[in-house]
């Protein structure tokens, strides 16, 4: 039974749709600096700190007429799509972009962004690859304090040791509520529609945290639904509010995720605590560290484990392995993994998209088809 107010989801789901038009409200009213990122990879407290408000940019789908002349064709549309919203003026309620050092591509997106786009500052920050060595929070923890100042710099906030305390605590608090938000949804019983679930991922950082306590309040059945084809999603970023329609149309229920812009920005764990003496500095960096890693940040002694001890916890056996045309890191780890989990027993349909409105038909193609080897209890052959 859906307990929570069924208005927040449908307030959540037109930010989802529209997060501009949102957060250029939010400046008229409250008058805040907003500060975009190109990807989850970000010390969220540090924003907060400053006094700003984080705007993780999605991936929405868009025509590409400008972001050609800068960048080259063969790279994926998330940042194609990332630079021609800007170059378009679409992004210009942001106060500054952060580009985070994650693939070749997002790296280079941002020096292309300094010279294109001269209205909106670029930032760099910058993170270790391998997230166990021995140096990686030393080197860190320096990143963040220079990340620090340049969010200040425009702020004109200090981010002190007090204001990033209190940054901290708001933020394990929100990520708490997300966790369990996802526990309470993790079946496919849940009366919730994909575009209502995801819009909640989306945007429960973007409202007031009082709002969102009101998921905590989330009711559903752990009874299994034979209606829905429960999965298990796996990829880079999340898809445009147009896939997860595409899912509710065939009863597809994502029961849990691997995505750097999902489940992995908010945490699987009840993550860490700061208590004591401990430099919230420190913390802050601990925390990027202890993110579950992706295919570009890794402990390469364990390449891939995590991702494997999620599902096996998730108890999933069909895997929708979705990622963009063009995205090397995870193209590759899907070649490490592919077998392992085909060993365990998973069906495996993996897809690359780029504009799901351009490859709509296709996609809904290959997901029935997904769905009806699963009802018929069949083995899926890639």
């Amino acid at each position: 039974m859906l307990k929570c107010d069924s208005n927040l989801f449908s307030f959540l789901t037109e930010i989802a749709s529209s997060p501009g038009e949102y957060l250029r409200e939010m400046k008229r009213e409250a008058g805040v600096k907003v500060i975009g990122s190109v990807s989850s990879w970000i010390p969220a407290e540090i924003v907060e700190a400053a006094g700003a408000v984080l705007f993780r940019v999605p991936f929405f789908s868009t025509n590409f007429f400008k972001s050609g002349a800068h960048i080259q064709s063969n790279v994926c549309a998330f940042a194609k799509g990332f630079l021609e919203m800007g170059l378009k003026g679409n992004l210009d309620f942001l106060d500054a972009v952060v580009f985070p050092s994650l693939c070749d591509t997002v790296q280079g997106l941002g020096d292309i962004w300094r010279e294109a786009i001269k209205n909106i500052p670029a930032i760099n920050f910058y993170m270790p690859v391998n997230m166990v060595s021995s140096a990686s929070l030393n080197f860190l923890e320096s990143e963040i304090k220079d990340f620090a100042r340049k969010i200040s710099a425009i702020t004109k906030v200090e981010v002190t040791d007090s204001r990033l305390k209190e940054a901290i605590d708001l933020w394990s608090r929100r990520r708490k509520v997300v966790r369990s938000f996802y526990s309470l949804t993790a079946f496919p019983s849940s009366p919730l529609t994909m575009v209502e679930k995801y819009a909640v991922i989306r945007g429960a950082d973007l409202i007031p945290l009082e709002k969102i306590d009101k998921l905590m309040n989330f009711e559903s059945s752990d009874v299994h639904d034979v209606n829905k084809t429960p999965v298990f999603l796996v990829g880079s970023v999340l898809p445009f509010p147009s896939f997860f329609k595409l899912l509710d149309d065939l009863s597809i229920y994502i029961v849990d995720d691997y995505i750097c812009s999902g489940r992995a920005f908010w945490g699987y764990d009840d993550g860490l605590d700061c208590k004591g003496d401990e430099s919230p500095w420190v913390f802050v960096a601990k925390g990027l560290l202890s993110r579950t890693a992706g295919a570009v940040k890794f402990n390469p002694d364990s390449e891939g484990k995590s991702l494997v001890d999620r599902i096996k916890k998730s108890g999933m056996k069909n895997i929708l392995w979705v990622t963009q045309k063009f995205c090397d890191p995870w193209a590759w780890q899907y070649s490490i993994l592919e077998k392992i989990l085909e060993k365990m027993g998973c069906r495996v349909l993996r897809l690359e998209i780029s504009d799901v409105a351009g490859e709509e038909a296709m996609l809904k193609t290959r997901l029935e088809s997904f769905v009806q080897v699963y009802q018929m209890g069949m083995e899926f052959y890639r």
